[in-house]
C-alpha cells in the first residue's frame, strides 16, 4: 500500500480525532456549562470513533483506552439526562 492509498481506518481516526477536539474546545471555553452535552457527544463520537480504529488496527491497548472513555461517557449522560 502506498502513502496515497488511505483505508477505512485512516478517515475513521481523523474523523474521530476532529470530534475529540471539539469536545475539548467546546469543554475548555464552556466556562457556565451551558454546552456540557455538545462536549459530551462529540467526545463519545471520538472515543468510539478511536474505539473502532483499534478494532481495525487489532491494538488492544487502543480498544480497552477508548472503550472504557466510552463507557464512562455514556454513563455521565445516563446519570446526567435522565436523573438516575
Amino acid at each position: 500500500m502506498s502513502r496515497y492509498d488511505k483505508d477505512a481506518s485512516w478517515y475513521i481516526k481523523w474523523f474521530a480525532s476532529i470530534a475529540l477536539l471539539l469536545g475539548l474546545s467546546i469543554r475548555v471555553l464552556d466556562l457556565e456549562g451551558n454546552y456540557n452535552t455538545f462536549d459530551y457527544i462529540f467526545t463519545l463520537i471520538g472515543a468510539i470513533g478511536w474505539f473502532i480504529t483499534g478494532r481495525l488496527w487489532n491494538d488492544r491497548s487502543i480498544m480497552i483506552c477508548n472503550g472504557a472513555y466510552t463507557v464512562v461517557l455514556i454513563v455521565t449522560l445516563i446519570i446526567t439526562y435522565m436523573g438516575i
